[in-house]
């Protein structure tokens, strides 16, 4: 079967265009592609396909977009009370 994978840590978000055998999980497409799945607790990597979180053990499917997403710098709502300061004191 045949998957696509998406580095989105990259700054410009990197495509690789894998053939896996049917059954294949998250985490044998991650090899393929030289990561390694981090250690829980070690910097939380994401994984979805199509938008969709997903775990490492996720059994992939014919034709699926796996996304790599890295760690979160902050969470949405301090991104958001920052700006919403940001916006105050301008």
């Amino acid at each position: 079967m045949k998957i696509e994978v998406v580095d989105a840590s990259a700054p410009r978000p990197a495509v690789q265009t894998l053939t896996l055998p049917e059954g294949a999980r998250v985490s044998e497409a991650l090899a393929r592609c030289g990561w390694t799945v981090p250690a829980q607790g070690e910097g939380e990597w994401g994984f979805g396909v199509f938008g969709r979180e997903v775990s490492a053990e996720y059994v992939l499917q014919e034709g699926d977009r796996l996304e790599i997403c890295p760690p979160l710098e902050m969470s949405p709502q301090e991104a958001r009370r920052r700006r919403a300061a940001a916006d105050k004191d301008s």
